[in-house]
């Protein structure tokens, strides 16, 4: 079993994003409004992952939903 993390990030037009996040079993992706620094939330958990906490969250604003990951 390979321990694979894929991310991706396109600019898909003026103030969103398609972002996709898989691995081995899974896979989400969706189009991300600019109402938030989404990509600045990311590796910004990514890199806190390396710190004294191991559990970081991130939330992709949607409109009208929202994601979040934790």
């Amino acid at each position: 079993m390979a321990n694979d993390l894929r991310f991706g990030w396109e600019l898909s037009g003026s103030g969103w994003a398609t972002c996709r996040i898989e691995d081995d079993e899974a896979e989400w992706n969706d189009s991300v409004s600019y109402c938030t620094d989404a990509l600045a939330d990311v590796l910004h958990a990514v890199a806190g992952l390396y710190g004294p906490t191991s559990v970081q969250r991130v939330s992709f604003d949607l409109e009208p939903a929202e994601a979040r990951w934790a």
